[in-house]
């Protein structure tokens, strides 16, 4: 997939080289919360253009994300640098 200008991608030896992307974004209607996010898809490749399953190569056939907080390859803790609104703690003023 393109690197979208805004978003932070983790990269580690163990990462798959296609279909998989670990992303810092916000991919909740954008709601100002960023995450740390797996994103699994499946780009269409010429086979599939022969099969009619796909238009265009590159064209993404299916699109999966899940919210993580470790690297799932190579076991780093993503979230430990990286804060959202709801893991910063409210002062509380008495």
């Amino acid at each position: 997939m393109n690197q979208t200008i805004g978003y932070k991608y983790h990269n580690c030896k163990q990462l798959p080289e296609k279909d998989i992307e670990i992303v810092y974004a916000d991919f909740q209607d954008n709601a100002g919360i960023k995450q740390w996010w797996l994103h699994l898809y499946r780009e269409a490749t010429e086979k599939d253009l022969m099969d009619d399953e796909a238009d265009i190569i590159g064209e993404i056939l299916f699109s999966n994300i899940i919210v993580i907080s470790f690297c799932p390859f190579c076991g780093k803790l993503l979230n430990e640098l990286h804060f959202t609104k709801r893991t910063i703690p409210r002062l509380r003023t008495t």
